[in-house]
């Protein structure tokens, strides 16, 4: 983690807001393609 750009203080706790983030992510994915499963990915 790079905490030189981490956000310590938010309205969310860190699970809720990284749930939000990818939420967001898979809105923009095409119909056809499938999410991809790897936590990786995401962050």
């Amino acid at each position: 983690m790079n905490w030189n750009t981490s956000e310590g203080i938010s309205r969310y706790p860190i699970t809720l807001s990284f749930a939000k983030k990818v939420g967001q992510l898979m809105t923009e994915l095409s119909e056809n393609q499938p999410p991809n499963p790897s936590y990786r990915f995401y962050m």
